[in-house]
């Protein structure tokens, strides 16, 4: 697979990888590997923590893998070009929350501003319920009215 290219307009689309998340993709920066993860876990209701975190390396696995779950997932840095690339994944969860719909912790406020960016600049004047409810609609979750509030000042 090529290094990152900045020229290609689905590297920054993050939302078309979380249903296909697998060994070989690959983004200019940890972050984006880090959101692609959250989203896929707050749509999968699935946990996870982070094992190590280095300059070269990220490495996840579910939450309860003391209780036998595989889930886990690595991304290394690429040495030939700036970017990480996911280089292990290992399925599937064997392990799944109980509590739906609930203020999701993974569903931070930096990842719902980059949900809510485009439509609080196009109108400022959106009422948090109104943000709540879209975020709801988009991640069957619901989030807090702090969640909301902090993710509209980043937004902004």
């Amino acid at each position: 697979m090529l290094c990152y290219d900045e020229n290609n307009p689905y590297n920054n689309c993050i939302e078309l990888y979380v249903e296909c998340v697998d060994v070989g993709l690959q983004w200019p920066i940890v972050e984006d590997v880090n959101n692609v993860i959250k989203l896929y876990s707050v749509k999968h209701n699935v946990k996870f923590k982070v094992k190590k975190y280095t300059r070269q390396w990220y490495s996840i696995c579910c939450k309860q893998s003391n209780v036998g779950c595989p889930w886990r997932l690595r991304a290394g840095k690429l040495k030939k070009c700036d970017g990480w690339m996911i280089t292990k994944y290992v399925t599937p969860h064997t392990y799944m929350s109980a509590m739906l719909n609930q203020d999701y912790y993974h569903l931070n406020s930096d990842l719902i501003c980059d949900e809510i960016v485009r439509l609080v600049r196009v109108n400022p004047n959106l009422k948090p319920s109104e943000i709540i409810q879209q975020i709801k609609n988009m991640h069957n979750n619901t989030i807090s009215h702090r969640k909301e509030w902090i993710a509209r000042q980043k937004a902004l």
